[in-house]
């Protein structure tokens, strides 16, 4: 890219230089990742500039975060189809069943926000969408950071994720990634002019850019990036492979000495680093915890009853399991 402006050069080269590193993260080749304040706004972009070829059906999960609901649910001429959950997990099964002619586009969750479900059999499903020309694209805020994720190996034309929570980052980063077909065809809505073919001419920008960063609004914003590049430095020196043993063995000795159950898939291969214990009164837990410098999550299942959310990280150790679940029997 040509620059014009020196200043706005060196600063737009940290952001080039973080998702560089977050393409590698996620097995992306070099342009396919974009940054953004927020994954809504990059949903949106990608959905609104999606060709329909005359289909209106999106299939979503109940255990998404509300934002695939909201967003997609928004558009016009969409019939929004809901895949209801089992006991804290979907089934990839009858994400497959809800695929019919007239879906345009799947979005659901790699692993859920509430209790931290893995989809499983991810390859079939891209492929059946594929097969029956269905765009399928991956909420990935609750994966990415915790395990290892190739996008392009599971088949998924887009994904979203963002700055917080696994990846150590900022809460004002959101990211997704463009897989080679869907840049092919995408037309974002919603852009501004650094999404050009070349904006820092600051002449008219007459053509997209070419890589992901045709998803881009106006001026960017560096300083997240700048930000969350600290928690990426530890992704990195700790390794994907093994943040995720480190993250199996303090929830697996969670699952193991609770006397509480978790809800959702306790096996490795359908869980990714969130648990939700079937905690009686979990507000109230939560809060008493607090008191006692224990910090956890309150989630509400689509059956209406409540979880105690733990997502024990890199930062924790088998101590923090024990304190928090000494802490348990104390206020229960």
């Amino acid at each position: 890219m040509h620059f014009e402006d020196d200043a706005f050069g060196l600063l737009y080269q940290e952001l080039e230089g973080f998702r560089a590193r977050l393409c590698g993260l996620i097995a992306g080749a070099a342009g396919s990742v974009w940054v953004d304040q927020n994954g809504s706004a990059l949903l949106s972009r990608i959905a609104m500039g999606l060709p329909r070829h005359g289909r209106r059906r999106v299939v979503v999960t109940d255990l998404d975060f509300p934002t695939a609901a909201m967003v997609l649910g928004s558009l016009p001429d969409v019939e929004l189809e809901v895949v209801e959950s089992t006991s804290g997990h979907v089934a990839p099964e009858r994400i497959a069943d809800a695929i019919d002619e007239d879906t345009w586009l799947v979005y659901v969750s790699h692993a859920t926000t509430v209790t931290g479900a893995l989809l499983t059999d991810v390859p079939a499903l891209t492929r059946l969408a594929r097969e029956k020309g269905v765009v399928f694209g991956l909420d990935v805020y609750q994966s990415v950071g915790c395990l290892p994720v190739d996008l392009d190996g599971l088949g998924a034309d887009f994904a979203i994720g963002g700055g917080h929570k696994w990846m150590l980052g900022g809460w004002d980063l959101g990211y997704a990634w463009l897989s080679d077909r869907t840049r092919e065809v995408l037309r974002p809505i919603g852009t501004g002019w650094f999404a050009g073919g070349n904006p820092f001419t600051f002449a008219p920008q007459t053509t997209l850019a070419k890589d992901a960063r045709c998803l881009a609004a106006g001026a960017p914003n560096p300083l997240p990036c700048m930000l969350s590049a600290v928690g990426l430095d530890e992704l990195e020196a700790y390794g994907l492979g093994a943040v995720r043993e480190h993250s199996l063995t303090l929830t697996d000795r969670l699952i193991e000495r609770s006397r509480w159950p978790a809800i959702g898939a306790r096996d490795h291969a359908s869980r990714a680093g969130t648990i939700c214990l079937e905690v009686p009164d979990a507000p109230a837990v939560r809060a008493e915890l607090l008191r006692r410098g224990v910090v956890v999550s309150v989630r509400s299942l689509p059956d209406d009853s409540v979880g105690l959310r733990v997502a024990p990280h890199i930062y924790n150790d088998a101590d923090d399991i024990d304190r928090l679940l000494a802490a348990l029997e104390e206020v229960t």
